[in-house]
């Protein structure tokens, strides 16, 4: 008898398309190349495809747990696509293979101009709009987490430059302050000029 399968989809909304060097290099972490010229973060039409089929992708979703009436209880997915409630018979490695074959197999994502199309296809309903949740949230993190970083990385840059900033203000105010001990009486046009320039540092 043919399993009966259901299929949840999403519309992805595209926003934009000025280039992200953030999230290219993101995608580099997942084993995805991207263009630097055609990347524009989450939003690409070339970025959202290519994620979704990646190995550290799929292991993220593979660890999260689904409740079907199949198993009757909450199982990871990677347990679902394998040994169900039986202990594994292989190890993770192998489970992980496997699970990961089946679970690209069950997710597709279509590009369609302005926007893209998430499909989830599993066994149940509700199993199908579950794990199209989860991979949306997946995405919705990525993308937080790399824009976190961003804010990190320029608060860093900022603080540095504060520092460095005032180590130049102290050099330049201890140099004011030998000029104008060596100098008690500043008379000369040369002196005159030399303090202004001190001054303006």
């Amino acid at each position: 008898e043919e399993e009966l399968l259901y299929i949840s989809s999403a519309k992805v909304l595209m926003s934009g398309s000025s280039p992200s060097r953030g999230l290219s290099g993101l995608a580099s972490q997942f084993g995805v190349n991207i263009n630097q010229q055609s990347s524009s973060g989450l939003s690409s039409v070339s970025l959202f495809p290519e994620l979704i089929k990646s190995r550290v992708f799929a292991e993220r979703i593979l660890k999260k747990s689904f409740f079907t009436e199949r198993f009757g209880q909450k199982l990871s997915l990677l347990a679902i696509l394998t040994h169900g409630l039986d202990p594994p018979k292989v190890g993770e490695d192998t489970l992980m293979y496997r699970a990961m074959k089946s679970f690209q197999g069950m997710v597709e994502l279509e590009v369609v101009s302005s926007y893209s199309l998430l499909e989830c296809e599993t066994f149940e309903p509700a199993f199908s709009r579950d794990l199209a949740n989860e991979v949306l949230f997946e995405f919705e993190q990525l993308n937080l987490t790399y824009r976190n970083r961003g804010v990190l990385d320029k608060r860093e840059f900022i603080l540095k430059r504060i520092s460095a900033v005032e180590d130049d203000l102290e050099n330049s105010e201890e140099t004011l302050l030998r000029f104008r001990e060596q100098n008690r009486q500043v008379n000369s046009p040369a002196l005159q000029l030399e303090e202004e320039r001190l001054l303006r540092d």
